[in-house]
């Protein structure tokens, strides 16, 4: 019966001694290269998010501080292999080198997912264009469709409007950028909604054409019943919903 004992006893500090020998080799520096990928997730979409004033990416924010936290089990056993293998059992030892190795993989899907969802907004925070310094007044109204006086800006116009879908009023648009939203900075604000973005959209006039772009809204937009979260090309008599409660019609001759 001793000699069982003593022959388990001897199987079982030879498998520790392997499963020691294991984790070394494994922590052997290659943890060091394993970690740089959930900090530079962290860095990344931080940084990005700030950068360009993306509301919406509180989501990837925080995903991306829980998985960099699943790496921290990984760094108390690589500083302190020894005293980790006498209190834990290989399992748990196991699993934190696992942790450390999927958190690295997630990091990258992280970092390609966020770019994905957010690659083409605006890097820059919108600045209002100065007027110009000769005054261009705006091309006559060939639609019949706006019904109120138009508003007249500094700055050259389009024959686009935005019609707003309670109380008829239209606005015209910019040519080249107008930005719409909640702010008072924006070229067309829409104040009486607290669903909209300070930022909300902006549409692009190029060459007549008019393509418009989510600026990482909070609450959405809509073209036609349909989510929009990538740059869309408008036609003429298009149903626009910003958030919950602004509904508009682009109209373009």
């Amino acid at each position: 019966m001793i000699d069982d004992l003593l022959g388990g006893m001897l199987e079982d500090v030879v498998s520790a001694a392997r499963q020691l020998a294991f984790l070394l080799r494994y922590f052997d520096n290659l943890w060091v290269l394993l970690i740089l990928f959930p900090l530079a997730a962290v860095l990344y979409i931080f940084i990005d998010s700030n950068r360009r004033n993306i509301q919406n990416a509180i989501f990837w924010r925080i995903a991306a501080i829980v998985n960099a936290a699943l790496f921290l089990p990984t760094i108390v056993v690589a500083f302190d292999l020894v005293t980790a293998f006498l209190t834990t059992s290989w399992d748990i030892l196991a699993l934190f080198a696992y942790m450390g190795v999927a958190s690295s993989i997630i990091a990258v899907g992280l970092a390609i997912g966020y770019w994905i969802n957010f690659k083409d907004l605006p890097v820059e925070e919108y600045e209002p264009e100065f007027a110009d310094n000769v005054y261009t007044p705006p091309p006559p109204i060939q639609d019949p469709k706006p019904i109120s006086k138009p508003y007249k800006p500094s700055r050259p116009k389009v024959n686009a409007w935005l019609v707003m879908k309670s109380g008829g009023k239209n606005y015209q648009l910019y040519r080249g950028t107008t930005i719409i939203g909640r702010s008072s900075r924006s070229d067309i604000p829409i104040v009486a909604d607290p669903t909209v973005s300070s930022q909300h959209i902006k549409i692009v006039e190029e060459n007549g054409h008019y393509k418009m772009v989510d600026l990482g809204s909070t609450n959405g937009t809509w073209v036609n019943g349909h989510r929009v979260r990538q740059p869309i090309l408008l036609d003429s008599n298009d149903e626009i919903r910003l958030g919950d409660n602004t509904y508009m019609k682009f109209i373009a001759s």
